[in-house]
């Protein structure tokens, strides 16, 4: 569970800090950027969906980026975490 839990939060705290960085505040302008309703939105932000891999790509280009996939070992991760 805790890869799962991880991952989905950390694409959240990415889109988030997207959102902070391109000066998108609110649900209505993220929805409009994503062409979404802000009821999607509001999941994104929150950690409430389970995203493919396609998904998080047009959200990261819908936003002006990339996504980079990077494997790390999960022990560090761990313990990085506590």
């Amino acid at each position: 569970m805790f890869e799962g839990v991880w991952l989905v939060q950390e694409c959240s705290r990415a889109i988030r800090e997207t959102c902070s960085e391109k000066k998108i505040a609110t649900l209505a302008l993220l929805s409009e950027h994503l062409s979404v309703s802000k009821a999607y939105a509001g999941s994104l932000l929150n950690g409430h969906e389970n995203l493919t891999l396609k998904t998080m790509a047009k959200i990261a280009l819908a936003l002006g980026k990339v996504v980079k996939i990077e494997l790390v070992d999960a022990d560090a991760v761990r313990r990085k975490r506590k």
